[in-house]
Parts: structure tokens; C-alpha cells; sequence
């Protein structure tokens, strides 16, 4: 999957848990059809970051709350 798709994948932070699940399950990947070879993830306090290892782009999911 390419940053872009990824981008535009990442609709919220459930979905994000979903990738996350996947990178370290890689029988959860090829059952949802997802090809996330070389992608790795960081838990930050607000959220995540995936960075992937041949591109110097790092995407960031992280939580709004708005009061």
C-alpha cells in the first residue's frame, strides 16, 4: 500500500487500530486484502504514526476532542 492509499484509508482511529492489527498479524493482512509490506507504526500519547521503510513520508492519526 502506498502512502497515499494509506492516507486516504485512515478515515479514523478505529481504522488505524485496524492497520496497526494487521502489520503485526500478517494472516489478518492477506484476509483483508491488504498489502502492508515495509510499513511499521509508533503509539504516540495522542495517537500514531506509520512511516514506511522505502518512502520519507510519515503519516499521523491522532484524536480531536472538541468541547
Amino acid at each position: 500500500m502506498s502512502p497515499a492509499e494509506l492516507k486516504t484509508f485512515l478515515t479514523s482511529i478505529a481504522v488505524a487500530s485496524n492497520v496497526i492489527e494487521a502489520i503485526d498479524d500478517t494472516r489478518l493482512q492477506h484476509s483483508k486484502g491488504w498489502d502492508l509490506t515495509g510499513w511499521h507504526y509508533e503509539l504516540v500519547p495522542w495517537g500514531v504514526r506509520f512511516f514506511h521503510a522505502d518512502h520519507q513520508e510519515s503519516i499521523y492519526v491522532f484524536v480531536s476532542v472538541f468541547l
